[in-house]
């Protein structure tokens, strides 16, 4: 216990000024923590400013693409509606060259039977009126083809 004693009656007489010697040290690494957290507090407030500036300006890029994006889907469709319609038209046109031949070989078989009786000629006369008839009115069910040149639909 003695050895207690002895460490108090020293602490008493110089601990008072080792404190006091102390206690500036301890105020530098104090003002040097204090330093050290707001640069860290600048550079992560610089990070996220950055971070901020890099997402907007990545979400502006994801908008102009996605509207690009819509444009070219609009416009693929359209693409794809226009190659339906020209196919249609020119299976129109294919199945109106095929009557328009089929009504032309028709009429060269019926010219080359003999007339017997004066009926075949009677015939064929009716048949050629019908067949202009037909061609002169356009049928409902095809599609519209006046935007067609008309040397296209009509050429032999």
């Amino acid at each position: 216990m003695t050895n207690r004693l002895a460490n108090l009656q020293l602490q008493l007489e110089y601990g008072p000024e080792v404190w006091r010697r102390y206690i500036p040290t301890v105020e530098r690494q104090v003002k040097l923590a204090e330093r050290e957290l707001k640069d860290v507090r600048n550079r992560i407030q610089e990070v996220n400013w950055e971070r901020k500036n890099s997402q907007t300006r990545a979400g502006q890029k994801l908008h102009e693409l996605e509207s690009r994006w819509v444009e070219l889907i609009d416009k693929n469709f359209q693409i794809e509606r226009s190659c339906l319609e020209l196919e249609s038209i020119i299976a129109g046109m294919e199945r109106v060259a095929a009557e328009h031949a089929a009504k032309k070989a028709n009429r060269a078989t019926e010219a080359q039977v003999p007339n017997v009786d004066g009926t075949a000629d009677l015939a064929v006369e009716v048949n050629h009126m019908e067949i202009s008839r037909s061609e002169s009115e356009p049928e409902e069910a095809d599609q519209s083809t006046d935007h067609v040149p008309a040397q296209l639909l009509y050429s032999e």
